[in-house]
């Protein structure tokens, strides 16, 4: 075997006399550490271990698009051998880059035989993508295949394209709801990588908020970092409104404020007063999977604060606030304002405090 590939890499790596002096004419021969790109293909060959071939591996990467000449007897290599093997020369063919175009039919082999590492596979069908939109061709029909095990590796590099991965939304979108929809919830799927895609991706997270309820807070993370721009996920944010979770209903009100500037939820909020927890609570048996986040009445409290006079309809309950804070400072025998020891009659008189402050954001309005 390596005496063909030698052979094949003598045939697309020497040029003719007339060739060569025609080279030299346009610019040096490459070189790493003195030696011409031949001679590290040469070692490369000779290693039989991955340790004996890193050498010329690393020299190799080094020559980027101008090892391009030796990409017939690396095409051949991708094929044969042990993992090792493979992955080294892909770490070269990621450097060559764009140059190496002519690989992609033999990458796209590799992910179907599933011999490989998909992640490596998948970032060498990208590295040889001349433009972003050439990578989103290859890989978006690859997310709908479900019998390939490289899918996942697709969905992270296409949200790592960013907002020029925007045709691949569509295919994105039933990936993901599939993975939300069959995967065991405790082992939930990455919706972090979605934040790349831009706004373009809003659409998507509130069809995921429609479709299944797995998931739903880090896609609710994923709205809050895109602020005004996830303003098209209103509707579903209200339907989250009458959500049996109070901290749901509580994001979702949040989120229609901050995004849509829609008061809506100030009612919620206002309920939510007396619903969530007045303090954290952590429970002795460690918890498996993943966790939602935990809000607390003072939290309602500020936020109807921060929405200020558009929040006139929370006062009363906001008031009731402030007069059960102050029976709970009473009680503690501490003046209001102190911190009392007792944890839940300190949480009382916090929440008065912040349904005080509440209270004069809402009266006053917005400072002109």
């Amino acid at each position: 075997m390596r005496a063909v590939l030698a052979v094949l890499f003598a045939l697309v790596a020497v040029p003719t006399f007339g060739e060569e002096k025609a080279n030299k004419a346009k610019k040096p021969e490459p070189k790493y550490e003195g030696k011409p790109l031949g001679y590290w293909v040469s070692q490369f060959l000779k290693g039989d271990t991955p340790e004996q071939r890193l050498p010329a591996v690393a020299a190799l990467r080094s020559f980027g698009p101008d090892a391009a000449p030796a990409l017939p007897t690396f095409t051949e290599m991708l094929l044969d051998h042990s993992e090792a093997y493979r992955l080294q020369v892909l770490s070269i063919v990621k450097e060559i880059g764009p140059a190496a175009k002519d690989v992609r039919p033999i990458l796209l082999k590799m992910l179907k035989n599933k011999k490989t590492s998909p992640t490596q596979v998948v970032e060498a069908l990208v590295a040889i993508c001349p433009e972003p939109k050439d990578a989103v061709l290859a890989l978006t029909p690859l997310l709908g295949d479900s019998a390939l095990d490289c899918r996942h590796a697709v969905y992270q590099a296409l949200c790592d394209i960013g907002p020029a991965a925007k045709d691949a939304i569509p295919a994105i979108r039933r990936f993901v709801i599939e993975q939300l929809t069959d995967n065991n919830p405790w082992f939930g799927f990455d919706l972090v990588p979605l934040r790349k895609l831009g706004p373009d991706v809003v659409p998507l997270l509130a069809d995921v908020l429609d479709a299944t309820s797995s998931g739903r807070h880090a896609v609710l993370d994923r709205l809050t970092e895109f602020g005004p721009k996830a303003a098209p996920a209103a509707p579903a944010l209200s339907k989250l409104l009458k959500d049996e979770n109070p901290h749901t209903r509580y994001r979702a009100a949040i989120l229609l404020w901050k995004c849509a500037k829609d008061p809506s939820g100030v009612p919620v909020l206002a309920e939510l007063l007396t619903q969530l927890p007045s303090v954290y609570f952590s429970s002795p048996i460690a918890s498996v999977g993943p966790k939602d986040p935990t809000f607390l009445t003072f939290d309602a409290a500020r936020e109807l604060g921060e929405i200020g006079v558009k929040a006139r309809a929370a006062l009363p309950a906001l008031r009731e606030r402030v007069v059960t804070g102050l029976g709970a400072a009473v009680t503690s025998g501490a003046r209001y304002g102190e911190q009392v020891a007792d944890p839940e009659l300190n949480a009382l008189v916090m929440l008065g405090q912040a349904a005080e402050e509440a209270i004069t954001k809402i009266e006053q309005g917005p400072k002109k």
